[in-house]
């Protein structure tokens, strides 16, 4: 996975949705320039609770869970989608302690950049 490119996707889906998140572009844009510094703190800084129409509106070809209303979106349109009640999900990981599926995130996004 080429984490600058999919940061660099991130922003472009930023400015072309109808209601374009500055804040956002610009911690990209940072994260971008000083990849190699990215850490738990960066990264978890980036995240932000969207509803699953605005997280659309970016991407409208991602797949979610049928029950997911939610989403923290971070860096390189990375989601942890909030599953039913109790249960947040990435990729594989299901868990209802949101920091340790976080982690699981931030762990895979790093592993991918060290491997660039």
């Amino acid at each position: 996975m080429d984490i600058l490119q999919s940061i660099r996707n991130d922003v472009r889906a930023e400015k072309l949705c109808s209601t374009p998140n500055k804040n956002h572009i610009q911690r990209c844009q940072t994260i971008l320039d000083n990849l190699d510094s990215l850490n738990f703190v960066k990264f978890v800084n980036t995240g932000s609770i969207m509803t699953i129409e605005s997280i659309k509106d970016r991407y409208p070809h991602r797949k979610f869970k049928k029950d997911v209303k939610t989403v923290c979106r971070y860096v390189g349109g990375f989601c942890i989608e909030f599953v039913g009640k109790d249960k947040f999900s990435w990729n594989y990981h299901e868990d209802v302690d949101f920091k340790h599926v976080e982690m699981t995130l931030f762990n895979h996004v790093k592993n991918a950049i060290d491997e660039q």
